[in-house]
């Protein structure tokens, strides 16, 4: 499950951090290309620091 990380600045969906996180599970890149550059780099920081 993904927590919420209370230091983000953004809300982020669920769904849209799954995929940045399996993008290479799923092979979805063209849903990838919808989220804002600085929404990946944050939800890749999140999903660093719950899989930890």
């Amino acid at each position: 499950m993904f927590m919420y990380n209370p230091s983000a600045q953004k809300v982020i969906s669920a769904e849209a951090t799954f995929y940045i996180c399996h993008a290479h599970d799923f092979r979805k890149s063209h849903l990838l290309e919808r989220i804002p550059k600085s929404v990946k780099r944050l939800s890749e920081k999140m999903c660093v620091k719950t899989n930890d």
